[in-house]
């Protein structure tokens, strides 16, 4: 008996060490940032839920990864990241990050929004191809898709939500809308302010939710296009300069919709 207990005993010590030898390691992982606001990023829970979904499309190029400032109108501005995704030396996608602060409004208590644009059948060297954006908040789900040729779009087709992720978060769906009212009819003093936010939803709100996915904000671009004629996809941002055209607007779509 004594023996079985210490084999038992054992057992156990073996797995806690194997544990915190793996915690330890998986922290190794995760390179230290410089800047606060990417490490913030970088320890949170949001990124914590995704990690394991962007590494399954290439390795994160933590040296590479930029904060950015994402205008939102009347003098205000957002905090975004973009993370770069490689493959070897290749990028094969980033991901748009936008800090949503300490909202209570997305799925699995995350509380950045997080894009990832898929470049795996795109060339970067003729800048054309297939591109691809999923929503990774709501369940990776598959959002956009962008056919490019010498950098300029030739189709763009984005959607909302799905009936049933719109059925699967219904509840926080009406917190949001909740939240929205709340804001939108008591809270506000600033009249233009009010006018800019209800007119975001106007343009942007495909399904009458007052919610705005990354599909939705990305369906204004596809508006905008469709509008417009062609336009190019790959902007030269300083210091991104493989960053989407599209990225900011989408960027502070979200970030307005989460926040009104």
């Amino acid at each position: 008996m004594k023996l079985k207990i210490s084999m038992f005993v054992g057992i156990l010590l073996t797995a806690a060490f194997i544990f915190i030898a793996c915690s330890k390691q998986h922290e190794l992982l995760i390179p230290k940032n410089e800047n606060p606001l990417i490490q913030a990023l970088l320890d949170s829970k949001s990124f914590a839920n995704h990690k394991s979904y962007i590494e399954s499309k290439g390795t994160i190029a933590y040296s590479k990864i930029k904060e950015i400032s994402v205008p939102l109108g009347n003098n205000e501005t957002a905090t975004g990241f973009v993370i770069p995704v490689q493959r070897g030396s290749n990028l094969v996608g980033y991901v748009e990050i936008i800090d949503l602060k300490n909202t209570k409004l997305l799925p699995n208590k995350d509380t950045y929004g997080m894009n990832f644009v898929d470049l795996n059948d795109f060339s970067m060297t003729t800048k054309s191809g297939k591109v691809q954006m999923i929503d990774l908040n709501y369940d990776n789900f598959l959002h956009t898709n962008v056919i490019v040729e010498n950098n300029k779009i030739i189709s763009w087709k984005s959607v909302g939500l799905s009936k049933d992720l719109l059925l699967k978060y219904k509840d926080l769906k009406k917190g949001q809308v909740e939240e929205f009212n709340k804001e939108i009819g008591t809270n506000s003093t600033d009249l233009k302010t009010k006018v800019v936010k209800a007119a975001i939803y106007t343009l942007c709100d495909s399904d009458g939710n007052s919610n705005i996915s990354f599909g939705e904000c990305y369906k204004c671009a596809q508006d905008a296009i469709d509008s417009n004629g062609t336009s190019s996809f790959i902007c030269d941002f300083p210091g991104i300069g493989w960053f989407s055209c599209w990225g900011t607007s989408s960027a502070a779509c979200l970030y307005i919709s989460a926040k009104y």
